[in-house]
């Protein structure tokens, strides 16, 4: 039986480099659907229009940050064996 993974996104933030490269920042925490934290999960942002991916792995606060993705619509997986994967599609940086 596989127990539900629930993400929060804290922050979908679209920033400006200092070197006026456009780019963003997706960022949050992932804890399972009681709210107890979850470290350790794999979270993958792909670019839905170049599939341009990037990944990171919570820490042990349970957060997670993908700094200077270049701007555009993005889907965000959060996979951890035992949980179902979490998709959340729509997310424009």
């Amino acid at each position: 039986m596989k127990v539900t993974l629930a993400v929060v996104i804290a922050m979908l933030v679209a920033t400006s480099a200092l070197a006026q490269t456009p780019t963003g920042t997706i960022l949050g925490s992932v804890k399972d659907a009681q709210g107890a934290v979850v470290p350790g999960a794999t979270v993958t942002a792909t670019n839905l229009g170049t599939q341009y991916s990037r990944n990171t792995v919570t820490d042990g606060a349970v957060e997670y940050a993908l700094r200077l993705l270049p701007v555009g619509n993005y889907k965000v997986e959060v996979s951890i064996p035992g949980f179902k994967t979490f998709t959340q599609t729509g997310i424009q940086l």
